[in-house]
């Protein structure tokens, strides 16, 4: 069985083609919502180390997140998430430039509720 053939490899090159194009003055251009994402995504991060340290891993609804605070712990693993999934959807971004702005505005948003929610659910739960 073959795993790549000619067609495969010029596949791959194109990609690779794309994504260097793509990258050139990227984060230059879309500087500030970079900026609102990482700061989104640590608020989000630091709230769910909040509740963690309330409630433990059991309550954490992503399963990504809830694995790695489980093995890591609830500080390390709420960060290593966030990076990893920020760095992860960078990678996707930068391929897609075309939609980056309606990606990153968008995780921001989502990021921001995710933290909203993250303190409200503390807030009902504990009174604090």
């Amino acid at each position: 069985m073959e795993i790549y053939n000619r067609k495969h490899l010029i596949q791959l090159k194109m990609i690779k083609r794309q994504f260097r194009q793509n990258w050139q003055n990227f984060f230059i251009d879309f500087r500030f919502p970079i900026y609102c994402l990482i700061i989104t995504a640590a608020l989000d991060a630091i709230s769910t180390h909040h509740f963690m340290s309330l409630a433990g891993t059991r309550i954490e609804i992503h399963p990504y997140i809830r694995m790695l605070s489980i093995h890591l712990g609830i500080i390390w693993g709420p960060i290593v998430g966030k990076i990893s999934q920020v760095t992860i959807g960078m990678v996707v971004v930068i391929y897609l430039r075309r939609y980056a702005a309606i990606i990153l505005w968008t995780a921001c948003i989502l990021y921001f509720i995710a933290f909203c929610f993250n303190i409200y659910v503390t807030a009902i739960r504990y009174g604090l």
